[in-house]
């Protein structure tokens, strides 16, 4: 990986560390300074299906402070992919915009707003869906994209075991018979599923 990848993830990396240990002092801090990043498995994991599915288009729900996305944008520079991320936080896109600048990404483009709204609108062929924002919203986020997922494209969805309680109707949706899914013991829990072609 390149070196300046590898400075940027660990400079990340120690940010979540520190946001996490203050988290657990019960410590307010500006939005801007929360970071709520994938674990490091999780964002290899990540990197590791980019690169095996190699998808043109990919759709990342929870953009944060970047971390994740830089994982698959980094993967999809390889092979001329390219990420749309979704953030409602303003500052914290700022935060991504300036570490996507020093990575020399032209491969990634934020989309500010709430999730949902943009999603009622997107018109574009999408090959693979990170989901790591608000839980209860995964199942309506998938129904949104479905009609632009391409063939045997893959939807991965972060905290599912963690936060399973919450994913009742989105573990319905996926059992219905149009994906099919693993449950990976990475992070808290990283669901990977593909579409499944039906036959006629």
């Amino acid at each position: 990986m390149r070196p300046e990848f590898v400075q940027i993830t660990s400079e990340l990396e120690k940010h979540d560390a520190w946001f996490r240990d203050v988290l657990s002092q019960k410590t307010t801090l500006p939005t801007e300074m929360e970071s709520w990043s994938v674990t490091r498995d999780v964002a290899e994991k990540l990197y590791e299906l980019a690169l095996k599915y190699t998808p043109k288009h990919i759709v990342e729900v929870g953009t944060s402070l970047g971390y994740s996305t830089i994982w698959l944008a980094e993967a999809s520079r390889e092979y001329g992919g390219f990420v749309d991320t979704l953030e409602n936080e303003a500052s914290k896109i700022l935060k991504a915009q300036e570490t996507f600048d020093r990575l020399g990404y032209k491969n990634v483009q934020i989309h500010f707003g709430d999730a949902i709204e943009i999603l009622k609108n997107w018109s574009s062929p999408v090959d693979f869906v990170f989901l790591d924002a608000r839980k209860r919203e995964y199942v309506r986020q998938v129904q949104l994209l479905e009609p632009y997922l391409t063939k045997n494209a893959s939807i991965i969805a972060d905290d599912v075991t963690e936060w399973r309680r919450k994913l009742d109707e989105f573990f319905a949706y996926l059992g219905s018979g149009n994906y099919t899914y693993e449950i990976l013991e990475l992070g808290h829990g990283l669901l990977v599923a593909q579409k499944v072609e039906k036959v006629r």
